[in-house]
């Protein structure tokens, strides 16, 4: 075939060019396949860091022997038996089969348990552990297909953005080809050939030589995949969101072969794509046209120019000829500022993203781990040492906050009553309830069985006005628990002092009656040991009204609670209607977290879990770090991408215009004066870039800040924004695209010096 025998003889006669053009093929498969690895290994990270933290999806407690056989013979489930250390027996599930609603099916296995509450949308935390994560990474319910769908959407938009840029180097390989045979197409169309034909030998030569690039593509691309994930690994980034052993665990390159066979079939399309409209371009040209090698077009371009002004005669052709190569130039531009903008701005994304994240713990003052409920039984003020003890003897936690509170009214001299607040702290957290230090010893306070008030702001109810009241006069709220029977003898008027404590049943849902007492207020005196400073991040007092805001602290300690300071209401107890006491914790060893987990778990009738503020910083923290990862292959991919395109078309448009630069050296321009000339134009393209860039990352960092200014968080969160820290990355990228567009430059014309002035004007090889 007279189209094939063409091809494979200009593949063979222009050696130089069929490497090239291989060279680009490969290096655009190479990229492609780098960005689907990328893509599979951040899912991969993402569903391994879920995984490891809880190798499970579902994870059932409570269970008896009965009910674990019948988990295990479960053909839709993979289990596995955990005999927890208060002698119970767990299940750590895995589904097998995708189910819509995954709440529904678990209630399903057990449905007098009502392990799922359909009206909350909830699970119940003491009975089942949900790794809703990992399901949702395998997709195993609704809204891990829908979820991992809206990913694809927007991650296959993002690639096909990319791809579209990785074409434009086997465009530029095609360009250059068929620029330099212009001449002989348009002889051969003189002497009988087809367009069509002209058309067919240029997509047979892209089919030939994708059977050389297409494999070395996907095999560079595959090294390029594992140097590149060295890269990352070895700057630690995954260090600074997991610990060294889990980071060891899950950081892994994934390669999947179905994207590697999608890699390949995009590298295959693209080079037939390229081809033809090549082949479409050079046709479209007259005969005259191609053998004369011009059109007789006369371009006009401006001759004033800045370059000119700044770097003379040679600053001006510089100028000159990038504006008469508008298109070329633009598409050089963008790919530039593209990449130095995401590489610049995605570390200091991500940086700022963490550190509002951090901030916003600060403010909300969730500095713990967890918070965990002490069941407590109303009739008994100190049951919920019981909890208390368990917990401090597990050897798992450190108490980070836990206090007991009474409600009180303090009187000053002129007998005007304030609200305030009795505290007790126990040992450990005392001391940080001052700010400036202890102002008495926790020993000496208890022994006194007295307080300490602590300093207001509000100029109206100071605590100096008790500085020299050894005793000061309270009335302490004392709530009296309501029976049944007593509440029934009850007068309506009677009625009226009487408060109903009302809780929803977790799995029916239904509204019920638990608790009715009356608040009275009974005289005490406390003894006032000295004023000191409340710490600026206490928050025992919630500001639920104006009064409360403004309520009085005294300070004493919890030993002193137990000996009896309780006792300063009437009737002997203050009623907790919830039924629980609440202690924050930190834990002693983070890689205790899940045994830690699982032993309040086991322990449901002494204790609950309420706030897992770990596990939850944990999740984001993967999240975030998954994602600093796969934006660190994507910065590298992009800068791949950017200097490969600005090569080949820097390449391109240096052995188009290799006649003109002949001409010009015959007329008298020296080889310094021509390099010179060359690495303007480079300058052009990074200053150009640079400029871009800046104006971008800069508007972004105001819309933020106006943003934040709408929302009113700019107070907050301003201080976190830096228009400067931006900058030097910007300069720098645009540095090192501006040395490798000369490297690229100067290799061109290095390479254009082994043929003679006269085979360059004549454009011949």
């Amino acid at each position: 075939m007279f189209e094939k025998a063409l091809a494979l003889r200009y593949i063979r006669a222009q050696k130089r060019h069929s490497i090239f053009t291989v060279s680009c093929i490969a290096a655009a498969l190479a990229l492609i396949t780098l960005l689907f690895t990328g893509y599979s290994t951040y899912r991969h990270i993402i569903r391994e860091s879920a995984y490891i933290d809880k190798p499970y999806h579902l994870k059932i407690m409570q269970l008896t022997e009965q009910e674990y056989t019948q988990l295990a013979e479960n053909d839709e489930l993979e289990c596995r038996r955990v005999d927890e250390q208060n002698g119970t027996v767990s299940a750590e599930i895995m589904l097998k089969d995708y189910h819509e609603d995954v709440g529904m099916y678990v209630n399903s296995l057990f449905p007098e348990k009502y392990l799922y509450s359909d009206r909350y949308e909830e699970f119940r935390t003491d009975l089942i552990d949900v790794n809703a994560k990992l399901i949702e990474c395998d997709r195993r319910d609704l809204w891990g297909k829908y979820d991992a769908a809206g990913k694809f959407a927007a991650y296959s938009f993002f690639i096909l953005v990319l791809v579209i840029a990785l074409r434009l180097m086997i465009d530029t390989a095609f360009e250059v080809s068929s620029k330099e045979r212009e001449r002989q197409f348009g002889m051969l169309q003189c002497m009988g050939a087809e367009p069509a034909q002209i058309v067919r030998v240029i997509i047979f030569e892209g089919l030939f030589l994708s059977i050389f690039g297409v494999p070395l593509g996907l095999l560079l691309g595959t090294a390029l995949s594992f140097a590149a994930f060295a890269a990352v690994s070895a700057g630690g980034i995954a260090e600074v969101f997991f610990t060294e052993e889990k980071a060891a665990q899950i950081m892994h390159l994934y390669i999947d072969p179905r994207l590697v066979a999608l890699s390949a079939l995009t590298g295959i399309v693209w080079v037939l794509l390229s081809a033809y409209q090549t082949g479409v371009r050079v046709v479209k040209m007259s005969p005259i046209e191609a053998v004369n090698g011009r059109s007789g077009k006369i371009e006009k371009v401006r001759r004033d120019s800045l370059f000119g002004r700044l770097f003379g005669w040679k600053g001006k052709l510089a100028a000159r000829n990038n504006r008469r190569q508008p298109k070329r130039f633009i598409i050089t531009v963008v790919s530039l500022t593209l990449s130095v903008t995401l590489f610049a701005s995605f570390t200091i994304v991500l940086g700022r993203s963490l550190s509002f994240l951090e901030k916003t713990v600060e403010l909300l003052g969730l500095n713990y781990d967890m918070g965990v409920g002490l069941v407590t039984d109303s009739s008994d003020q100190l049951s919920y040492r019981k909890g208390l003890d368990m917990i401090e003897e597990s050897g798992y936690f450190e108490i980070e906050d836990f206090s007991k509170a009474q409600t009180a009214y303090a009187y000053d001299e002129m007998g005007n009553a304030h609200l305030c607040r009795l505290m007790y702290y126990p040992r450990e957290t005392f001391a940080e309830q001052f700010e400036e230090g202890l102002p008495i010893t926790y020993d000496e306070l208890t022994e006194l069985n007295a307080y300490i008030a602590m300093e207001q702001t509000d100029d109206s109810i100071k605590t100096e006005r008790y500085e020299d009241m050894g005793m000061l006069p309270v009335s302490v709220e004392d709530r009296i628990l309501v029976s049944d029977e007593e509440f029934e003898k009850m007068s309506d008027e009677e009625k009226k002092n009487v408060t109903e404590f009302i809780a929803e049943d977790y799995a029916t849902g239904e509204k019920a009656l638990k608790y009715r007492f009356i608040a009275e207020y009974s005289p005490a005196n406390l003894t006032i040991a000295g004023i000191a400073h409340k710490r600026s991040s206490d928050d025992d007092v919630i500001p639920d009204s104006n009064e409360a805001a403004n309520a009085l602290v005294f300070v004493g300690t919890l030993d002193e609670y137990e000996n009896g300071a309780y006792n300063y209401a009437v009737h002997g107890s203050t009623v907790n209607t919830e039924g629980l006491e609440y202690v924050h914790l930190n834990l002693k060893n983070k890689n205790d977290y899940e045994i830690a987990k699982s032993f309040i778990a086991s322990n449901p009738d002494v204790m609950m879990l309420d706030e897992d503020y770990y596990g939850d910083m944990q999740k984001m923290s993967s999240a975030v770090g998954a994602l600093r990862i796969g934006m660190a292959f994507i910065s590298i991919l992009i800068g791949i991408i950017a200097l490969v395109n600005m090569f080949n078309i820097l390449s391109t448009g240096i052995l188009n215009r290799r006649a003109e630069f002949a001409a010009m050296q015959c007329l008298g321009m020296t080889e310094g004066q021509l390099k010179g000339m060359t690495v303007i134009e480079c300058l052009q393209y990074a200053l150009t870039a640079g400029v871009l860039s800046t104006l971008i990352i800069e508007g972004l960092m105001f819309a933020m800040v106006f943003f934040l200014k709408r929302m009113g968080l700019y107070d907050i969160y301003g201080d976190l924004l830096d228009f400067v820290e931006p900058l030097p990355r910007v300069w720098l990228s645009s540095a090192a695209a501006f040395a490798a567009a000369v490297a690229a430059t100067l290799t061109t014309l290095r390479l254009m010096r082994s043929d003679s002035l006269t085979e360059q004007i004549r454009n011949i090889e």
